[in-house]
């Protein structure tokens, strides 16, 4: 019986031919490491549960904007203190904020010189 004809490699923009599971020998995927997002590596599983319990705590709402009388979603974890000025992962040192307030005091707080904190 005849053999099939090659088929191209799976990989965009690849000329190669597939030689197993689709792709060519320089693109085969590579096994599982163990691994998971750059945020698990970072902060572990227990900062995922941390996370969640304040994003329900707070309502899912944004803690700077409701102080300002807005009313806006709240997609991240924030320290109030952050960590290189001394705060902690307790959860009256964290807030639910949105992307725009913490990407605000995150800038400010770098533009502070090291060891000056926020009043």
């Amino acid at each position: 019986m005849p053999r099939l004809p090659p088929k191209p490699c799976t990989q965009p923009g690849c000329p190669a031919y597939a030689t197993k599971q689709g792709r060519c020998d320089d693109h085969q995927r590579q096994p599982w490491s163990g691994k998971t997002s750059r945020s698990r590596e970072k902060y572990g599983w227990d900062w995922s549960k941390l996370r969640s319990r304040i994003l329900k705590r707070d309502e899912y709402l944004c803690q700077p904007c409701q102080r300002a009388g807005k009313l806006t979603t709240a997609k991240e974890v924030d320290h109030v203190l952050n960590i290189a000025a001394g705060g902690t992962d307790s959860p009256d040192n964290l807030q639910a904020i949105c992307t725009t307030c913490h990407r605000a005091k995150t800038q400010q707080e770098a533009s502070r010189p090291p060891g000056e904190e926020e009043i």
